[in-house]
């Protein structure tokens, strides 16, 4: 079965970041659902705004998070500070609320596409503990400049290959241990796969 999903999108005074971003949110987990059967749940973290976002989310059919848990459908939630307590704390406390294992940290002024989840939670179905995805649209350099560069020092008469791998970095919490497998898939390519090893 598709895993089961929970987004927790932390904000604070953002309610018209939310009447922008949100409903696409939403339109993705509900696309998620429908077309997996799988449980998919929102969950805002009001970190202590005073712009009323709490009524807001409720006219939208937000349930406070103590109101309990729903393991079916697409289930819309809230939970909520008193005080700011900045963006770290409010993640935590996304995560702390969150129904499902599998949990996505989204800030409250993405617009996801509609399809935008289910290729996510593919990287999940194993049992990695990390994964990403980028776009060669997405590169900061040109070509003529990556290519200038790999020249510059040395000469490759039977030409080479340059494949870059800067576009995907975990966070600075993230560190790999021995026996881990790092795999890199590029469509139309393929896969290069190789173990960790200490040395």
């Amino acid at each position: 079965m598709t895993p089961a999903v929970s987004i927790v999108i932390p904000t604070w005074n953002g309610l018209e970041l939310l009447k922008r971003f949100l409903p696409s949110v939403i339109g993705s987990a509900r696309h998620y659902h429908q077309h997996t059967q799988s449980p998919a749940e929102i969950i805002v973290v009001d970190d202590g705004s005073r712009d009323q976002t709490i009524e807001w989310l409720r006219s939208e059919g937000f349930v406070d998070q103590a109101a309990g848990e729903n393991t079916t459908g697409l289930y819309l939630k809230f939970v909520s500070t008193e005080s700011n307590r900045g963006f770290g704390e409010a993640c935590n406390l996304g995560f702390a609320s969150a129904s499902h294992p599998l949990v996505f940290l989204i800030n409250n002024d993405a617009e996801p596409a509609l399809d935008a989840i289910r290729p996510l939670v593919e990287n999940f179905e194993d049992e990695t503990v990390f994964a990403g995805e980028t776009r060669v649209d997405q590169i900061k350099r040109t070509f003529d400049d990556l290519v200038e560069h790999l020249f510059r020092s040395q000469m490759f008469p039977r030409g080479a290959m340059l494949l870059t791998g800067a576009g995907i970095v975990p966070p600075d919490a993230f560190t790999l241990a021995e026996g881990d497998r790092v795999r890199i898939t590029i469509s139309g390519i393929g896969v290069l796969e190789n173990p960790v090893r200490i040395v």
